[in-house]
């Protein structure tokens, strides 16, 4: 309907008025990117995002906000960065070590989305999405011992993955040397 662009246009102006009235306060920062992700202005997202984590650097949401911002921007370098300051500030969340990994991957660093995908696996050892990029990065890397440990544990936890049998040829094509 036509009454969704009035909301957002009225709360991005209390918003900035609240910054006016306190230029320190991260609340109404978050609040006016948050605004402006809603309404699609990437752009001001971005900058309110980037100027609100100087403010409060140990906010991971926001840093995950900046991370997927700039993946959708094509930046996959500088989403790299984000969600990589997001994990070391709090470890807790898998999808983020996740996703993290795939784009490690993306970007050719196979050796390094090594450790973000280990992490994601020892918080969910049961998620067979995660397995299954485990074995795929250790692969790539040549790691025969860690792919054989993901593939065991891939198929405990989801014996009719239509993948076991690739992964199986893939594993054992894998040169001992390396």
């Amino acid at each position: 309907g036509g009454g969704g662009k009035m909301t957002h246009q009225l709360i991005e102006e209390v918003f900035i008025s609240a910054i006016k009235f306190d230029p320190k306060s991260a609340v109404a920062y978050r609040g006016l990117g948050d605004t402006y992700l809603a309404k699609i202005s990437i752009e001001e997202a971005r900058q309110t995002y980037k100027f609100l984590i100087r403010m409060e650097p140990d906010d991971d949401s926001v840093l995950v906000k900046l991370a997927e911002i700039a993946e959708s921007q094509g930046d996959v370098e500088e989403a790299i960065q984000y969600y990589q300051q997001a994990v070391l500030v709090n470890d807790s969340f898998s999808p983020r070590f996740y996703h993290l990994a795939e784009l490690l991957v993306k970007v050719g660093q196979p050796e390094v989305a090594t450790e973000s995908i280990l992490q994601a696996v020892e918080l969910e050892p049961q998620n067979p999405k995660y397995l299954d990029l485990l074995i795929e990065i250790a692969i790539i890397c040549g790691n025969k011992d860690l792919a054989l440990k993901g593939y065991g544990d891939l198929r405990l936890v989801n014996p009719e993955n239509h993948k076991l049998h690739n992964f199986k040829d893939r594993i054992y094509k894998i040169n001992q040397s390396n």
